[in-house]
């Protein structure tokens, strides 16, 4: 434990507190500009989306570790976004035990825009942070995420 810790920890000023208020405003924001580009997708169900733009064809279970959720959260997410014909699911050529998921047309069709209100919740929540002050939160966090792995 390091020297700068104490039996006397706020927590309302901690990390852990404000990693997830970070966290809950991002992903209310991102929801929010989803909106203003028309896009009826939540801020889960676009994030689930960008990793299928960026390899589709993954199983479920890699999705769920990309995206480190657990297998039954990301199966009620591909429920969804399949139900509103953003994804399919499709049975591996040689496993039929296994689900393969693609980006139907609407899916992909979205990406363009829903790409643009995520730049935008980025760009509004890094105005005023130099690129010195980002570098050194991520080198924080990520030691911070190693550290309680």
């Amino acid at each position: 434990m390091s020297n700068n810790m104490n039996s006397n920890i706020n927590f309302n000023a901690s990390i852990a507190r404000l990693a997830g208020l970070l966290s809950n405003k991002m992903s209310k924001s991102l929801h929010n500009n989803l909106k203003l580009e028309g896009l009826t997708i939540t801020s889960e169900q676009f994030v689930t989306l960008n990793v299928l733009w960026e390899k589709e064809g993954i199983n479920q279970q890699t999705l769920a570790n990309i995206l480190v959720r657990e297998r039954a959260t990301i199966v009620r997410l591909i429920d969804t976004l399949e139900k509103y014909d953003y994804l399919e699911r499709r049975k591996h050529k040689t496993d039929r035990r296994t689900n393969l998921i693609y980006l139907t047309k609407k899916g992909n069709d979205i990406k363009d825009s829903a790409k643009r209100a995520a730049e935008t919740t980025l760009k509004n929540a890094l105005t005023g942070v130099s690129q010195d002050e980002l570098d050194i939160l991520k080198i924080g966090l990520n030691k911070i995420i190693r550290n309680i792995e």
